[in-house]
């Protein structure tokens, strides 16, 4: 088992996103993931967005090993003195997640 970085006694940032990645993100969405947790990329991103939040859906493996669709959102907590966010991640609808696959195969041309 590979070694996680360490902060003071913690996992660091990135190693830790790296590692949920590789664990639950299904391939071909972990470029995606990747770029959308981006934090050099984050606030901006955020600031830019009507809703003031960001949020992707991404084919993750979270209950029991199962693969699913699940919406990744990301907000910035208000009054912190340095950036901090919150992120949720919601189970998708079986009925929606089926619809999402088919988007998925017919405009991006993935096998899901």
């Amino acid at each position: 088992m590979q070694a996680l970085r360490e902060s003071k006694g913690k996992p660091d940032f990135e190693t830790s996103l790296q590692k949920f990645c590789r664990d639950h993100v299904e391939p071909e969405g972990q470029e995606r993931y990747l770029q959308f947790m981006n934090l050099d990329t984050m606030t901006e991103r955020i600031h830019q967005s009507p809703r003031h939040f960001i949020q992707h859906v991404f084919r993750m493996r979270l209950e029991k090993g199962r693969s699913g669709w699940y919406s990744a959102r990301v907000t910035q907590i208000p009054a912190t003195t340095e950036p901090e966010y919150l992120l949720t991640v919601q189970n998708i609808q079986s009925h929606l997640s089926r619809w999402i696959d088919q988007i998925m195969r017919e405009r991006l041309g993935l096998s899901v």
